[in-house]
Formats: structure tokens, C-alpha cells, sequence
């Protein structure tokens, strides 16, 4: 696992989605919420005497500074337990797992994760770059991009649900991408209220679309550190795309960026 996580190439013994999401919470502080997705048919499950089948697995996860140093280190146990059905339905569409890690030093990171299978001593890793805005400085910031399944009541979403479309980012053609977001350190005006615009630029195979026109952020003013969002966009063809948020506040004069890649499939 130590090779696997110093290595700038993935181990593929184990197929791993990954998708690391910023959220600043009021009790636990900065963390990175991590999304992960895997190929079921890579993991050992063994039958346990109720009929269900569990797989053993660690996760290792590493923060690297510009200079190549270790800032962070992280390791995470994890057991997973399907009922026959649930594992037969897991082999065809994945396994959706998620948790958290401290994020408590802001800047620009290298971030890898390594997943091994104890039984199997299979191992899989990826990563990617990400930043970590630093909260404390009192500057706009905003949190990962969540998106979100689309479902119709009185249709029950579970957590694989929510695992699931967080870590593949695909919706089907015709549906809504709903997705959720945090603005941090808005400012108040004269009237203890935040004065924030949102809008949106999605590219498509490397080309910039335009701009959408400014719309008035309506959220829950009550804590202006924090200020969640919720949204959709509707009408895409099937394609590979990216999603770029931009967020001003007009009484501090001062933007924020996050971005998300997502894709529509048929």
C-alpha cells in the first residue's frame, strides 16, 4: 500500500471512482468527504453464518504538499455487508462507500487513496489535485459539489442512492442535475442580510459555453459562515461535461469558483 500511494501511476487490481468533496461543518471543521466507488467483481465477499456476505477492507489516504512532502496521512477500516441480492446487484452496477478525513491545513494538494482487499491483498489507487481554502482568513469560499440522484416521490432514496450518484456523477439523458453546495463567509449588508449572485458556465469537449446570467443566491441568512445551496440544470445531451459555479458578494466585492465534472449518458 505504501508503494501504491507514493506512485504517481494507479494500482488497478481493485477499479476505484473516487470523488473528494471540501465541506467545512460546525463541529468537525474542515474535512474532505470522500465518495468512492468499486468494482465489486475485484473484492473478496465471504458467507457469513446469517447469509449475508461481507468484504474487509482499508483505505489509506494521503495528502502530498507542492514540494512532494506528506502533510497528512489517514487510514480508514471499513467493513462491507450485502445480503445475497444486494451483492448480486453490486457485481453489475459497483459498490458506493463514503467517509471523511481531516482537512485541516488549507493550500494546494496532491491527494491519493489506496484501497486494499485483506483477504485478497488486492489493491487499487487513484487521486487527483485539489485545493483547500482556508476558512479562517474570513474570505468567500465554497465547498465540493454534491450532486444529487433524481428521484420522484413517494420513491425512497437510500444511501447507495445518494453514494452512488456522488461518486459516478452521471445522470441519464432527460433528467435533472440536481447538485448542493456550501458558501462560506458571506458578508452582511446594512440589514444583516448577504447580497450573493450565483451563475454558471458548463464546457463541453473543451469548449466554454456561455455564461448564465446572475441569479440572486436564496438561502437561509441565519449563519452567514454557512450558506447552503441547492440547484438543477435541465436539457443536456448525452456527453462528458464540466460544470463551473461562480458566486460574487456584492457588499464585499469578492468571488468565489468551484467546479465538477459530470457526464449524461443515455
Amino acid at each position: 500500500m505504501g508503494r501504491a500511494i507514493a506512485s504517481p501511476f494507479g494500482a488497478t487490481e481493485i477499479r476505484i471512482k473516487l470523488t473528494p468533496l471540501f465541506v467545512d461543518e460546525a463541529k468537525s471543521g474542515s474535512i474532505l468527504r470522500l465518495f468512492v466507488g468499486l468494482d465489486a467483481n475485484d473484492l473478496t465477499f465471504t458467507q457469513q453464518p446469517d447469509g449475508t456476505n461481507t468484504a474487509q477492507l482499508v483505505f489509506s489516504t494521503v495528502f502530498f504538499g507542492n514540494n512532494g512532502a506528506v502533510v497528512s496521512q489517514h487510514d480508514h477500516n471499513a467493513t462491507l455487508r450485502l445480503s445475497e441480492k444486494s451483492l448480486e446487484h453490486a457485481k453489475e452496477e459497483g459498490v458506493f462507500y463514503s467517509f471523511d478525513v481531516p482537512a485541516k491545513d488549507a493550500g494546494k494538494f496532491q491527494f491519493r487513496i489506496v484501497v486494499a482487499d485483506t483477504s485478497s491483498s488486492r489493491i487499487g489507487s487513484t487521486g487527483q489535485f485539489l485545493t483547500i481554502p482556508d476558512l479562517k482568513n474570513g474570505r468567500l469560499a465554497l465547498s465540493g459539489i454534491h450532486v444529487e440522484p433524481e428521484w420522484k416521490p413517494p420513491a425512497v432514496v437510500t444511501d447507495e442512492d445518494f453514494f452512488k450518484a456522488a461518486s459516478l456523477r452521471k445522470i441519464r439523458q432527460g433528467t435533472a442535475l440536481k447538485f448542493r453546495y456550501i458558501i462560506y463567509n458571506a458578508t452582511a449588508d446594512a440589514i444583516r442580510s448577504s447580497r450573493l449572485t450565483s451563475r454558471m458556465i458548463i464546457f463541453s469537449d473543451g469548449r466554454r459555453g456561455l455564461p448564465s446570467e446572475p441569479q440572486a443566491v436564496k438561502g437561509d441568512d441565519s449563519d452567514l459562515k454557512r450558506i447552503p445551496v441547492l440547484t438543477q440544470i435541465h436539457d443536456f445531451p448525452p456527453g462528458a461535461y464540466v460544470l463551473q459555479i461562480i458566486v460574487e458578494d456584492q457588499s464585499a466585492k469578492r468571488t468565489a469558483t468551484q467546479w465538477i465534472q459530470f457526464e449524461v449518458v443515455k
